[in-house]
């Protein structure tokens, strides 16, 4: 984040405006771009970000670059109209010229197109974007050390100007003592150097010379070693740099001190061999007034701290024009954020209803089912589990690159115990957004689940330390679930695959036989209870009412998850699998747990494992 980023990230509005000036849409191969600026001038919007993004990917080697959150840009012809919806400071709009507001879902860029120095805190920002969706993790200094190379890109004609020193840092670096760079490499995004304090722009300065050094001198191939040492083998910072560098920090340091003073450290002009569609082929569109101040609203939504601006402005747009998709779905968002499931639900209908190619209807709405669940602390439903499949793959069909909706899928398709799909799913997920560790954590519990043991522990090992308190205890908990799973019979064997006869919902009663009417009730849910189980490993969290253990030393077990009732048989209580206790008892009674179980028939099951909480 830039050292200004406080006030590009946040939008701080007095009410959404509805502008006079007509507004245009411009999509291009990979962005889409609104302004009220005129279809010609968005268009060259949508060419510079176009050539952004190719010299990103030539730069880092990386023929199809990512993006894994949908990116809109809004281009405002004046200042005026950006003022409107500029960030307060002591109750007084900032004077920007552009800047980038973040969201899991949507983000938003904002650009005043009267000024000359709009680009660089939207290129700096913009730069970051990039790197999380095609970089592995690295360190605070190497990100913002490219964020500040790549935010004073120039270009001009076909030639692109590289490595122009940010305002004040060249300066800064001449006349300040440096930080010690084993200091500097150890920095991290929570750290007091990266966030306040008088060191802070000293990093950033540090941080942008580093790495215009490690680019021009080629040396950007040892930066990647440096960061597979610390990162996964754990070396120590002053050992890894010697390592991968060949020269002790100091030494490199003063290599870093006299480039800066050379005659290299200077921007240089590239002709780079960009191929990219004519401006001429971007399609155009002009917006109604009502849409242009839905997607304003939608901004303000999108802004941490300013939802109720943003849902205020999209309530009385849907009061005035109901038919308003666009509104109606960002509206159900705002009230999905709030985790009022059941206005949401009503507004994510209602958008479905006018508009069945939005993407985000589709998204939205499997993520309200999967939020309803967390809320609840209940499994989601199979039929629930299923529709979320279903508008998840129509989401990705109409958004490829949409990061969190593999996520989700991916989620959906492991809770029915479709492990391999779900594998495939996550994996894009990650690779769209590597630096996403709850997508990492996900993918370590499916290859967990799918007795993927080596593949688990890699991935589980990477985000056992997060800082994220949430998904570190996530991966030790699967850590440890995973020793005691991988070496029990029981889990040594798992479906590949959903079986060719597996229907949904499978719990349908099958047609019954000619003679079933000749069985006894007693008799025929007898014969129901043990039949034999098959399909997918499923999972319910609910609570053990009862053990029922039987002289041929199997069991019965009641669990009841709200309103459903669940009879699961294991044939051997000694070695039926039980985490939290050494052995399943017989005297268990009202206690929370959680199973892993195949259905053999409707409310009936067999037993893989139980874990006590």
């Amino acid at each position: 984040m830039k050292r200004f980023g406080w006030l590009v990230l946040v939008l701080q509005l007095f009410s959404i405006p509805v502008f006079a000036q007509k507004w245009v849409e411009i999509r291009s191969p990979h962005f889409i771009v609104a302004t009220d600026a005129g279809d010609s001038r968005g268009r060259d919007i949508a060419l510079r970000f176009e050539q952004m993004r190719a010299i990103f990917g030539q730069l880092i080697s990386k023929e199809k670059v990512n993006t894994p959150v949908p990116l809109q840009i809004v281009a405002f012809r004046g200042a005026q109209e950006l003022r409107r919806l500029a960030p307060l400071y002591q109750g007084k709009p900032v004077a920007l010229s552009g800047f980038f507001a973040a969201g899991e879902d949507r983000s938003y860029i904002g650009l005043d197109l009267s000024a000359e120095n709009s680009w660089e805190a939207v290129f700096h920002e913009y730069a970051h974007s990039l790197l999380n969706g095609n970089y592995p993790p690295t360190a605070a200094w190497f990100d913002e050390g490219i964020a500040e190379y790549f935010s004073t890109i120039r270009l001009q004609g076909g030639m692109v100007e590289l490595g122009r020193p940010p305002m004040g840092e060249m300066e800064l670096l001449q006349r300040t003592r440096w930080i010690p760079l084993a200091d500097l490499f150890r920095v991290q995004h929570e750290s007091r150097d990266y966030n306040e304090g008088s060191q802070r722009d000293l990093f950033y300065s540090e941080s942008w010379v580093t790495v215009h050094y490690l680019e021009t001198t080629q040396k950007m191939s040892a930066a990647a070693a440096y960061f597979d040492l610390v990162r996964n083998r754990h070396v120590p910072v002053e050992q890894a740099i010697n390592q991968a560098f060949g020269m002790p920090p100091a030494q490199l340091q003063k290599d870093i001190e006299n480039y800066l003073s050379s005659s290299r450290a200077v921007y240089r002009r590239y002709k780079l061999p960009l191929e990219l569609e004519s401006v001429h082929t971007y399609q155009s569109r002009s917006m109604p007034g009502i849409e242009s101040q839905a997607m304003l609203a939608d901004m303000a939504l999108h802004c941490p701290g300013h939802e109720n601006e943003g849902l205020q402005q999209l309530q009385q747009i849907v009061d005035q024009q109901p038919n308003d998709a666009p509104a109606q779905r960002s509206l159900g968002y705002a009230y999905l954020r709030q985790n009022n499931f059941a206005q949401a639900g009503a507004h994510f209908s209602r958008a479905a209803a006018l508009d069945s190619k939005d993407a985000w209807v589709f998204y939205y709405s499997a993520l309200l089912r999967s939020r309803e669940a967390l809320a609840s602390g209940q499994k989601p439903a199979y039929e629930s589990l299923m529709a979320s499949q279903r508008d998840l793959r129509h989401a990705i069909a109409l958004h490829p690159q949409f990061a969190d909706a593999y996520h989700l899928l991916g989620i959906a398709e492991m809770a029915t115990g479709n492990y391999e799909p779900a594998i495939q799913d996550l994996v894009t997920a990650v690779e769209m957004s590597p630096r996403d560790e709850r997508y990492l954590a996900n993918l370590g519990n499916a290859y967990l689940m799918a007795r993927k043991w080596d593949a688990a522990r890699t991935i589980l090992e990477q985000v056992k330390n997060s800082a994220n308190g949430e998904i570190a205890a996530m991966a030790q908990h699967d850590l440890a679930q995973l020793e005691e799973m991988k070496d029990h019979p029981a889990y040594q064997e798992i479906p590949s695959r959903i079986p060719a006869d597996y229907t949904a919902p499978q719990w349908r009663p099958k047609e019954k036989p000619a003679s079933s009417a000749a069985v006894p009730a007693e008799a025929s849910q007898a014969t129901a209870a043990s039949a034999p189980a098959h399909g997918p490993v499923l999972f319910l969290k609910g609570t053990l009412k009862s053990v029922s253990c039987s002289p041929g030393a199997g069991a019965t077990l009641i669990i009841t998850s709200g309103a459903q009732s669940l009879t699961l048989r294991t044939a051997d209580v000694k070695h039926a699998v039980v985490i939290g206790a050494d052995s399943l008892s017989c005297n268990l009674a009202n206690r929370r747990v959680a199973v892993n179980y195949r259905r053999s028939s409707p409310g009936n099951g067999e037993l893989v494992s139980l874990e006590l909480e």
